[in-house]
């Protein structure tokens, strides 16, 4: 609501970047000396304008070169209405393709293992939608197997890699006053707005991992997580985390389902689990007990309180009819700290858009933060890195105001797969005119999306409907 109120109150505000991310400009082609990414596609789903197709079409390195979907026909218009080069006639054939380097997969959750699998055992990198799988033991396959071929493996937790949430994680640390007024309590939520998925939709199928915990609840999951360790600050001594020592030790205390009950039609086997319950979450409330990484056994946790739905409406009912509107929200996170202080993050899904980042004191005293672009802010202390201002994102391209989560997310996996496969190449080591391969700026670690996927078990097992299979 915070974010429609914004935008409708300073409309020119952030019109002009909003409308540039929708239609980006289409960069000169790359010099023959930067190595060019070759992506395939899984699937025509709706999320592949957005997560791949506007990215690529701003990126000078990038070129989206196949897609396959089980209706072929779709994929054709698909490929014509976004100048993807050739429509193959299977997903087999797209991560078996000799001219592919990388495959975006955008399919239905129940999905993910298989072709994740199939990837990489092809020998392709993999930019893999959220989330990764449909439960953290399908997770650590693929994560295991990308570490055993030696290749890039991404879950496309786009938020992660723009520069609102590093500035957010800052702020985190900075309200802990070094440690001495400790983080206690986190608020995430993603609540999908009004009953825009139709009830066919594979989010309500227990065979492809459908409920609003696996598919939506995903981000308030792994942003309590980030917000926690924001709180505690990096490592000792250098170290490095180990997020599944630390996620082992992550409780759920509590798991509050509401089933999904269908309008159209009555419940069918596609909504059911095996034993024939119905076990589709339609919202969940739950709570994680979290550890502050490095602290010792006895230490308090963090309460980390999580929402997500797959439909939020209200309810009115006037002369016996009852109405339902769409309850307007963006997903937000706030951290709760000993003191009374609070770090409130709004829009933290779409923060191109509008975001708002705001710190109250326990006086009430309040200042407000943004970072449409790499902040001037220091943020070196943000989990998982930031994006420098005088760097960019390296190898000379530098962030926008416009850019989407999305073009982060691209700029970071072609910097991964960059760095990754052509440390050692000719046309890099021997040519001083092109930009040595460097590590992207920021990451998202493997094992953290294991400890995320280990936490959407926890939920699901404490709410009594069940991991997903």
């Amino acid at each position: 609501m915070e974010v429609i109120f914004a935008i409708a109150t300073n409309p020119f505000g952030r019109l002009p970047n909003i409308l540039k991310s929708k239609s980006p400009p289409v960069p000169p082609p790359s010099s023959s000396t930067e190595p060019i990414l070759r992506i395939g596609i899984l699937g025509a789903a709706k999320i592949v304008p957005d997560g791949i197709v506007l990215p690529a079409r701003n990126h000078p390195s990038v070129q989206l070169v196949a897609i396959a979907a089980r209706d072929k026909s779709r994929a054709e218009v698909f490929a014509k209405q976004h100048g993807i080069a050739r429509v193959l006639d299977s997903y087999a054939d797209v991560v078996t393709d000799p001219d592919v380097d990388a495959v975006y997969i955008p399919l239905p959750n129940g999905l993910h293992h298989k072709w994740a699998i199939e990837a990489l055992r092809n020998g392709k990198h993999i930019l893999l939608e959220k989330p990764s799988c449909s439960n953290a033991d399908q997770t650590s396959q693929v994560f295991a197997l990308a570490k055993q071929r030696n290749l890039v493996a991404l879950e496309a937790f786009h938020y992660r890699f723009h520069p609102a949430l590093h500035l957010f994680g800052h702020l985190v640390r900075m309200a802990t006053n070094e440690g001495t007024n400790p983080l206690t309590r986190v608020e995430a939520d993603f609540r999908v707005v009004g009953a825009g998925i139709p009830e066919d939709d594979f989010r309500f199928t227990h065979a492809l991992a459908g409920g609003s915990v696996t598919d939506p609840g995903v981000y308030p999951i792994c942003i309590s997580l980030y917000t926690v360790r924001a709180a505690a600050g990096p490592p000792a001594h250098g170290g490095t985390l180990d997020f599944l020592d630390w996620s082992s030790r992550i409780e759920c205390s509590q798991a509050k389902p509401t089933l999904f009950v269908p309008r159209v039609e009555p419940l069918t086997t596609a909504h059911l689990d095996p034993s024939g319950k119905n076990a589709i979450d339609e919202r969940m409330d739950a709570t994680l007990l979290v550890p502050l990484p490095g602290a010792s056994e006895d230490a308090p946790t963090v309460a980390c309180t999580l929402l997500s739905t797959l439909r939020d409406e209200v309810e009115t009912t006037i002369a016996g009819i009852t109405f339902r509107t769409a309850r307007l929200s963006t997903p937000t996170v706030e951290a709760v700290f000993k003191d009374g202080t609070k770090v409130r993050y709004v829009g933290y899904l779409a923060p191109w858009v509008y975001h708002s980042i705001t710190v109250t004191q326990p006086s009430g005293r309040k200042a407000t933060h943004q970072a449409y672009a790499p902040s001037p802010e220091p943020t070196s202390d943000a989990p998982d890195g930031f994006w420098n201002t005088e760097d960019g994102a390296g190898a000379g391209i530098k962030p926008e105001a416009w850019w989407p989560t999305y073009r982060y997310q691209l700029e970071v996996f072609y910097q991964a797969w960059r760095a990754h496969t052509h440390s050692t190449s000719p046309a890099t080591t021997n040519n001083p005119t092109t930009p040595p391969p460097v590590p992207p700026p920021v990451w998202m670690h493997a094992d953290e999306s294991i400890a995320v996927m280990q936490c959407v078990d926890k939920i699901y097992e404490a709410s009594g409907l069940g991991k997903r299979i």
